[in-house]
């Protein structure tokens, strides 16, 4: 069971529950070892951090019952996180399995004075070539985006999109940006980037 709460948040007495999805994770942790890539698992508490936790709090406060597994990110380059995404399609493949795969959409820490870390003029830049690639249907930009911008944006989420873009590598494209904000000097963004095979978003 994956479980995980908000008392860090002054919220003690909100949390989430999961089954965690031991066959997927299976299957991942092997595919991934044939490209190279070894999977660190959770330990006994499998206890989540507020990235997977809150996309989960609204899953199930919308109904939605289902297996889980938590994925985190290491600091390999852009081409590794997008390669081990598509271990993860590809594991789902395997199994014959319809998956959603959620991926963290924050992106500038830093675009108002006051923000979480700081302030950083240019930071709208960063997210702006981000929206737009999506919005183009071009998501190899986001790969490809100065790096150095990324650093100075004090982004939190490009990790997690790139292993996105692998997992929908071979998925009907369906890229859409849903939403864009920034009211707190973070960016977040909801987009999409694939549909499942039966169509579904």
């Amino acid at each position: 069971m994956l479980s995980g709460d908000f008392a860090n948040f002054r919220a003690p007495d909100v949390s989430v529950n999961a089954p965690l999805d031991t066959e997927l994770l299976d299957e991942i942790e092997a595919v991934a070892h044939e490209d190279g890539y070894e999977l660190l698992r959770l330990g006994d508490d499998n206890e989540l951090d507020h990235g997977t936790a809150v996309p989960l709090y609204f899953f199930l406060r919308n109904g939605w019952q289902g297996r889980v597994v938590a994925l985190g990110y290491s600091f390999l380059s852009n081409e590794d996180h997008v390669r081990f995404g598509t271990c993860v399609s590809r594991a789902a493949r395997k199994l014959d399995r319809a998956v959603a795969f959620i991926a963290s959409g924050d992106l500038s820490h830093r675009l108002k004075p006051g923000a979480p870390a700081g302030f950083y003029p240019n930071a709208y830049l960063f997210d702006e070539e981000v929206v737009a690639a999506i919005s183009t249907a071009a998501p190899q930009r986001i790969v490809n985006i100065d790096q150095n911008l990324r650093r100075a944006a004090g982004e939190c989420g490009y990790r997690s999109m790139l292993v996105a873009m692998g997992a929908a590598a071979q998925a009907e494209t369906d890229n859409e940006v849903l939403h864009y904000e920034a009211p707190f000097g973070v960016g977040y963004m909801v987009a999409q980037l694939a549909r499942d095979r039966e169509g579904a978003r």
